[in-house]
């Protein structure tokens, strides 16, 4: 019974030292965090963590012993692949980095949300960069379209498409508060005469 009991304990100790492990696995050319399971072996993806690509070369596993120091890791190489990828302007290793940063808490850390941000404004120029020559080859076609004789109206629908009407602004009139009602002058009130007592007969 002593016996059992002890096999037992040591198995719950085990399967509690597992679980708190945790890794960072090479797949396919990316780290991919792992966790331990509660048991005495084995492990399973961590979730809440993005696969981070890397080199080949780059490409080694580590092993920690609790969660906070994989996460403390994995923020080293996210960031590292972050300045990176701003640097290189590497449009799909610039929305992998942002994907990774997703992941992470930016609140409490200035370093990493000036790389967040740093990562959206530079997807935003390339999108706008994108969107603007969309446009010119628009453009074009509508042009090619209009000395085939492409109908006028399908044509200025389309360039209407290209420019919408900016969002209406209230007018000077309308955005002014409505003045308060004007009541009418009070007319003071006649006093009313009381009428002389009518005589009395004798």
């Amino acid at each position: 019974m002593l016996g059992a009991c002890a096999v037992m304990l040591a198995l719950l100790s085990a399967s509690v030292a597992n679980a708190s492990r945790a890794s960072l696995r090479c797949i396919e050319g990316h780290l991919v965090a792992y966790q331990g399971r509660l048991l005495p072996w084995g492990e399973e993806p961590l979730e809440g963590l993005e696969p981070l690509p890397v080199t080949p070369d780059a490409c080694d596993e580590e092993h920690f012993e609790d969660r906070g120091d994989l996460e403390v890791r994995y923020r080293e190489i996210a960031v590292g692949d972050a300045d990176e990828a701003l640097r290189t302007e590497d449009q799909e290793a610039i929305e992998t980095s942002l994907g990774a940063l997703d992941k992470l808490p930016t609140d409490a850390d200035q370093g990493l949300a000036r790389r967040y941000r740093q990562l959206i404004e530079a997807l935003l120029q390339v999108e706008v960069q994108r969107a603007r020559q969309t446009r010119q080859r628009a453009l074009h076609r509508i042009e090619q379209a209009r000395r085939a004789g492409v109908d006028e109206t399908t044509l200025r629908e389309a360039e209407a498409q290209l420019d919408p009407p900016p969002p209406s602004r209230p007018t000077e009139a309308e955005a002014a508060p409505a003045p308060p009602p004007v009541e009418p002058p009070s007319t003071p009130h006649e006093p009313v005469l009381a009428e002389p007592d009518s005589p009395r007969s004798l």
